[in-house]
C-alpha cells in the first residue's frame, strides 16, 4: 500500500463515492471480471498487496488484476480480467483455480475470504480456508436458529 486518502469534507466524500462506485462499471465495460471481495488484517495490506501482484505475476501472467478497496477497514475486492484470448468457459473454469490459490494467500495473511458480499454459491466451498469447523459449526445453529426452515437463501453456504 503506497497512497491513500480521506475525505476532508462532505464534497470530497461524495466525489469518493462517485468514483469509487464507477469502478466496476468500468470493469465491466473493458472485459469480463470474475470478482472476489475479501478482507485482510490492516497491518498485512501491504504485504498481502506485494505478494498478490508477485503471485499473479508468477503463476497467471496472462491475467490483468485490478485491485481497490477500502484501506481503513481492510476489505480488498480483486477482480481477475478474462484475458481476450480465452474463451468465457476457459476463463470460468480457470478463476476456480485462480480463487483456490488466492484464498491460500488472504489465509497465510490471516485474512477472509469474504468481507461484505458474503459467502453465496461461488466462495461456500472454500469456506473452510478462514474458518475453523467449530466457527463453521455455530454459523450452521445460527442459521438454524433464525431460518428453521431453510428457506432464506437457500443452498447459499450450506447445503
Amino acid at each position: 500500500m503506497t497512497d491513500g486518502t480521506q475525505a476532508q469534507n462532505p464534497r470530497e466524500a461524495e466525489e469518493f463515492w462517485r468514483l469509487r462506485e464507477g469502478i466496476s462499471e468500468s470493469l465491466a465495460s473493458t472485459g469480463l471480471p470474475h470478482k472476489n471481495d475479501v478482507c485482510l488484517p490492516i497491518a498485512e495490506l501491504g504485504g498481502f498487496c506485494a505478494e498478490l501482484d508477485s503471485f499473479f505475476g508468477k503463476n497467471y501472467p496472462d491475467i490483468e488484476v485490478c485491485v481497490f478497496g477500502h484501506i481503513g477497514d481492510g476489505n480488498l475486492h480483486i477482480n481477475v480480467m478474462k484475458p481476450d484470448a480465452w474463451e468465457v468457459a476457459e476463463f470460468r473454469k480457470r478463476t476456480k483455480e485462480v480463487d483456490r490459490d488466492l484464498f491460500t494467500l488472504v489465509r497465510k495473511h490471516r485474512g477472509s475470504i469474504s468481507a461484505e458480499h458474503g459467502i453465496g454459491l461461488l466462495k461456500k466451498e472454500f469456506l473452510s480456508f478462514t474458518r475453523t469447523p467449530a466457527e463453521i459449526e455455530l454459523f450452521r445453529k445460527i442459521k438454524k436458529v433464525f431460518d428453521p426452515q431453510g428457506i432464506l437463501n437457500p443452498g447459499k453456504i450450506f447445503d
